[in-house]
């Protein structure tokens, strides 16, 4: 019968873990953060909708963080139940390694990226496709990293295989049958999160703007004790959610959008998690973050639209919103919940709610409309016009900025690409050039380029966007949506942000996040 060690690593982020698997030996040791719970045969940094003593989030797909978790003669790695967060292993001297971080998998293999393959970017963004349809294997230097989004793994002390979430198929009758099984389900997930069996219980957090998604699941949280709800400010004048907050009797948590860029070297852990970046507006609150159970609304717009075209039960999406989070997360300790993906593989039965004839009242038409949502936010009181009018806020492409990174990640970048000119030159191509001017230069001029082709009438056509030439003006990566595409040095950002990534697992590391 196996069983797991665990060797406490006190200087690492708060939630990574690293599992070591020998085959044909009984134990499976894991080094882990100060902030991963531990049972006799389990541990995690993860919420589920049951008792948290028993350790059961291997028995649901309703599981936001991850785990390890022996079963009999097997061991069960755990995925988040969502596509913001993933898995990671590579095999290592006969055996394998799996880990909830790919800093801390890379770290723990002696692996390095490859400095000069462009692809990193894009291979994160088939996530986009669903969860039959992404490319799940990365290069490195002498070895390949294996993704694993929602699904399990399974090892059974020789061989590692996956293994399917149970209740990953789901049906909705009606509309009370979807919000109730929401509401039921959040409750459950906040027992959990709060029970003083844990080590440090995690206190939720809700994300509030004045669309939608976030105002919908904030609502179906507030009967359930949360009281605060996280909003971002983007400039003067404009909307962040406060107000709303405040009418729903509700603290307003309220953060600057850019205040990410007085924080030193704010952008590596965000980059490290998908090279693309796009919710480094959190890198400033590290002060409130901690011992959080964050809900956003990420998917959400693919899921409870009116008229959405993602149909398929493999969580098909538009975009990677909410992945870049998960380095930035273990290192701060506070795990990230996106209800969106709860029963969203019934997403054809949720469609055909929001087009019943019941849901009509709350239809309010347009090319924005989503009226699961707006049936729940009025009847609890929230005047029609206070919500739902217009997509306030949404992660953003900084990578695709002129300005780009801040003044000293800049810095850092170039003299890392400086040092390793050699492995373009290896490969046969000249390195990128170093010039933060060029860049943005080049970058001003993509933007607008970008932004004139838009314009152009039956641009955004499929069959236009599939041409190279029309993507690269859009500045899209995939056709299908999902990252923006990348040129000169901001192709290889990923490489130097996951080794800068890889030293707070260093016995010297200093801080967090």
């Amino acid at each position: 019968m196996p069983r797991l060690r665990f060797e406490e690593q006190p200087h690492w982020p708060r939630l990574a873990w690293l599992a070591e698997l020998r085959p044909k030996a009984d134990v499976v040791t894991v080094f882990h953060g100060p902030g991963v719970e531990r049972g006799d045969d389990w541990c995690c940094e993860a919420v589920w909708p049951g008792t948290f003593s028993e350790g059961d989030f291997d028995n649901t797909d309703l599981v936001a963080g991850s785990g390890v978790r022996v079963r009999g003669a097997e061991v069960y790695f755990i995925s988040a139940g969502n596509t913001v967060d993933r898995l990671q292993w590579v095999e290592h001297r006969g055996g394998f390694l799996i880990s909830n971080s790919l800093a801390c998998l890379l770290h723990g293999a002696g692996l390095r990226p490859i400095a000069a393959w462009p692809g990193y970017a894009r291979t994160f963004n088939t996530i986009i496709r669903g969860i039959r349809k992404y490319e799940s294997e990365i290069p490195l230097q002498g070895a390949r990293a294996h993704l694993v989004y929602f699904d399990n793994l399974r090892w059974n002390g020789t061989e590692l295989s996956r293994a399917e979430k149970p209740f990953a198929q789901r049906e909705f009758r009606s509309y009370s049958h979807y919000v109730g099984f929401l509401s039921e389900s959040l409750g459950a997930i906040l027992d959990n999160a709060r029970s003083g069996l844990r080590r440090r219980p995690f206190e939720p957090l809700s994300t509030l703007s004045s669309g939608y998604d976030s105002t919908f699941i904030t609502t179906l949280l507030k009967p359930h004790g949360v009281r605060e709800a996280l909003c971002f400010r983007r400039g003067s004048g404009r909307d962040d959610g406060s107000e709303l907050c405040r009418s729903m009797g509700l603290a307003p948590v309220s953060a600057l959008a850019d205040a990410w860029r007085r924080v030193e070297r704010p952008e590596i852990p965000f980059l490290a998690a998908n090279a693309i970046g796009e919710e480094v507006y959190f890198a400033a609150l590290q002060e409130c973050l901690p011992g959080r159970l964050l809900f956003t609304g990420y998917h959400g717009d693919k899921v409870w639209d009116r008229d959405t075209p993602y149909t398929s039960p493999e969580f098909v999406r538009g975009d990677l919103s909410g992945l870049s989070l998960t380095e930035y997360r273990l290192g701060v300790g506070f795990i990230q919940c996106p209800p969106a993906f709860f029963g969203a593989g019934a997403v054809a039965d949720i469609r055909a709610i929001s087009n019943s004839p019941e849901l009509h009242p709350w239809d309010v038409g347009g090319d924005y409309t989503r009226p699961i949502c707006r049936r729940v936010v009025e009847e609890s009181g929230v005047p029609r016009d206070a919500f739902g009018t217009r997509k306030s806020f949404a992660a953003q492409w900084f990578v695709t900025t002129p300005a780009f990174l801040t003044d000293c990640s800049r810095e850092d970048y170039l003299a890392w690409l400086r040092q390793r000119q050699w492995a373009w030159l290896a490969c046969g191509r000249l390195p990128p050039i170093r010039s933060a001017h060029w860049d943005r230069s080049r970058q001003r001029t993509l933007v607008r380029l970008s932004r004139a082709a838009g314009r152009f009438p039956g641009i955004h056509k499929p069959a236009l966007r599939r041409l190279p030439p029309v993507r690269h003006l859009l500045q899209l990566d995939d056709w299908r949506g999902g990252a923006p595409a990348l040129f000169g040095i901001r192709r290889y950002v990923f490489p130097w942000a996951i080794e800068q990534q890889m030293r707070k697992y260093s016995r010297d590391a200093r801080g967090t996040g």
